[in-house]
């Protein structure tokens, strides 16, 4: 069973179980957590965006 949303913001579906386990996280567990969001966006991005990230990168932002 999908846990309920608690509100919607800007079209986006916020999860209350997915808030509470962040909240319920230390700043390093935050930080991995995010680092593995980070790496499953950018291994499911194509490889065209992917260029576009590393020439970013490159310029600093």
């Amino acid at each position: 069973m999908p846990a309920k949303k608690a509100n919607n913001r800007g079209g986006q579906l916020v999860d209350k179980e997915y808030i509470k386990r962040c909240l319920s996280l230390t700043p390093e567990q935050r930080l991995a957590e995010m680092q593995k969001l980070n790496d499953f966006l950018f291994n499911t991005m194509p490889e065209k965006s992917r260029k576009a990230w590393f020439k970013l990168k490159e310029k600093g932002f």
